[in-house]
């Protein structure tokens, strides 16, 4: 016959880990609900940069268009007029434009 006092300590082994999973689980799921709008933030920051840098290279590329051609282009075609100067065309759209 089993020894009933092995079977009563299996059973409180299998609680206190069935517990501890179970905190471990509700644990991760507060963190990451803590964590996600840091998360958000912090993409939506590296955006507004790379907006930033952006703008930064098409006023540097309008002044390279100044230089050559001693006039700044019209106001209706000056993306046209810039592309030459810049490296790429994705440049031109601002990442946090959705």
């Amino acid at each position: 016959m089993v020894d009933q006092r092995r079977v009563q300590t299996w059973v409180i082994v299998g609680v206190v880990l069935g517990a501890t999973l179970l905190g471990c689980l509700v644990f991760g799921v507060i963190m990451v609900a803590i964590m996600l709008p840091v998360f958000t933030q912090a993409r939506e920051k590296a955006r507004i940069a790379t907006c930033m840098s952006n703008q930064h290279q098409i006023a540097l590329a309008l002044q390279m268009y100044a230089a050559d051609n001693d006039v700044l282009p019209e106001a209706s075609q000056w993306t046209d007029k810039v592309k030459p100067y810049l490296r790429n065309d994705y440049i031109l759209a601002c990442p946090s434009a959705n």
